[in-house]
């Protein structure tokens, strides 16, 4: 029966690390001797080259570099002490750290994820009153039905987006009080941040950005649509009345696809007939 072998053995052998540190100081230090030998040699062919200046230079360089070095060699040692003394307690302060970082993307994105959903529960409700706005207000001629009509939809726009405000932050309740039952539970936290990370997957904010401006640009194409439609019938009567109108309603958020449409539009009404 074959026996498994220790998990310590299958760490990397401290001495290789040593080794691997130890070449590429060597590595490092060529490559600086090399660098510099080649200023060097390029400022000696070039006028007014001071070699105190360059010895200066190169000298700052090199201790830079040496404490650099000697710095990241005293942090490995440390580290490798640290873990020989006391590995387990090394591995649950990892672990931690991950579990941490986890819980921090997973707050982030359901933050971030309520976010874009205000975001587009208010525009929508926004694009909405204006379609319906501009298809009825080619349909209305008095102008005090108008005002009224308008001033319904916005409290209409208002009470919907209280409503789905009120949901959302239900929802953001429900997805707080999930991370904080992960991480109460008596999971290994490496298990916990293996939930976090599966949970930051499914919110997909990404995807849901993507779906939101794919909903507007539609809502948006809706309501130019309707609102050329309305200038066209204006020119019919009155061709100053419907460039005074698409001007009005042009403005600088406007897409460069809707203005080519706007401007074809405009051109064809000021030319004459």
């Amino acid at each position: 029966m074959i026996r498994d072998e220790p998990t310590g053995n299958s760490e990397i052998d401290p001495r290789v690390n040593s080794a691997g540190t130890t070449a590429m100081a060597v590595l490092l230090f060529a490559v600086a001797m090399l660098l510099g030998a080649t200023i060097y040699a390029v400022g000696q062919s070039a006028d007014r080259f001071r070699w105190e200046t360059f010895r200066s230079g190169a000298f700052v360089f090199l201790i830079l570099l040496a404490g650099t070095a000697v710095a990241g060699l005293a942090m490995t040692l440390l580290l490798k002490a640290m873990y020989t003394i006391s590995p387990m307690s090394m591995r649950m302060a990892s672990e931690r750290r991950r579990l941490n970082k986890a819980r921090r993307r997973a707050m982030k994105t359901i933050h971030r994820r309520h976010e874009l959903q205000e975001e587009q529960a208010r525009i929508t409700a926004m694009l909405q009153a204006s379609y319906l706005y501009e298809k009825e207000s080619a349909r209305i001629g008095n102008s005090q039905a108008l005002k009224e009509f308008r001033k319904a939809l916005q409290t209409g726009v208002v009470n919907s987006c209280e409503i789905v405000f009120e949901h959302l932050n239900r929802t953001v309740e429900q997805y707080e009080q999930v991370v904080d039952e992960i991480e109460k539970s008596s999971l290994e936290s490496s298990e916990k941040t293996e939930l976090l990370d599966q949970l930051n997957r499914q919110l997909n904010v990404a995807g849901l950005d993507q779906r939101h401006r794919t909903t507007q640009r539609m809502m948006e194409d809706a309501i130019w649509r309707v609102r050329l439609q309305k200038a066209r019938k204006m020119a019919r009567r009155d061709s100053a009345a419907a460039i005074k109108y698409l001007n009005s309603v042009r403005g600088p958020d406007t897409s460069h696809r809707i203005l080519i449409q706007i401007n074809a539009l405009l051109k064809d009404l000021q030319s004459p007939e």
